[in-house]
């Protein structure tokens, strides 16, 4: 399971760079167009925080800290299978990094859930809770996770209806792609989602110790592609405010639960 993680680790990363630091590029370096930039960015900077994240969990000393990001994992890589394979005729088919990422999203889950069945089968005891979350940073955790996940949901069941509430244009007239875009966001929400619902249950700060820097660097992240592609977010609606306001809300959540000191359980 380590292993299988740095792996994980490796591949996000990699694509992170395709399409964080190559936003504008995509029709040459990526598996398919994606238009306009600021949604290549947004991809990117959520694969990049997985790096983050999974970097960390592959350090982790024992499964308990481990475990906060692997249901998070699993559900991203299976789900991501499903706009994969139906907008296969997107892709830029005859380009090796379209192949790898097909190869990646079938195998990866499959392997993750092998390796889950066996981690849980081994013998041992689990590690106590000892530095318990406090209450307004656990509730913060939870308004990420029933959100993200049920606009997640939505985009993957109603693209068309649920993409109306995104800040930005996903599918602008001009774009090349064919298909909905707002179905790999939904994975993504889904996935993040999650994970931030995960280190809500394990409530203690050596079980969730991979997850605030995550979290911090997704907002980050986040913030610096709507620096760079900015000029398609229509300022007047409201949901760019609230964008705004999750990305700074998370940013939050994870500097809080990096910079606080635990406290020991009475």
């Amino acid at each position: 399971m380590r292993w299988m993680i740095r792996i994980a680790s490796g591949l996000v990363l990699g694509v992170g760079i395709a399409l964080f630091v190559f936003s504008e590029q995509t029709e040459t370096r990526f598996a398919w167009t994606i238009q306009p930039p600021l949604t290549a960015a947004f991809l990117g900077g959520c694969y990049w925080a997985a790096f983050v994240l999974e970097a960390l969990v592959a350090r982790s000393k024992t499964w308990t800290e481990a475990r906060v990001a692997i249901p998070g994992v699993l559900i991203f890589t299976t789900l991501t299978n499903i706009p994969t394979f139906q907008n296969l005729d997107n892709y830029r088919l005859d380009a090796i990094v379209a192949w790898v990422w097909v190869a990646t999203y079938m195998v990866v889950p499959v392997v993750m859930a092998a390796l889950l069945y066996l981690q849980l089968r081994l013998p041992g005891t689990e590690t106590p809770r000892t530095a318990p979350l406090p209450r307004p940073l656990r509730g913060a955790l939870l308004a990420i996770a029933v959100p993200f996940v049920g606009l997640g949901v939505a985009m993957m069941v109603a693209p068309e209806a649920s993409g109306a509430l995104w800040p930005w244009e996903l599918n602008p007239a001009e774009s090349t792609y064919q298909s909905f875009t707002e179905p790999y966001l939904g994975c993504w929400l889904i996935g993040l989602g999650c994970v931030a619902g995960h280190a809500f249950w394990e409530n203690d700060y050596h079980r969730n110790r991979s997850v605030f820097p995550s979290m911090a660097a997704l907002g980050v992240l986040q913030l610096v592609a709507v620096v760079r592609f900015g000029d398609v977010l229509d300022t007047a609606s409201p949901s760019v405010w609230l964008y705004f306001f999750i990305l700074l809300g998370l940013l939050a959540v994870g500097l809080c639960g990096v910079l606080l000191r635990p406290r020991p359980e009475q």
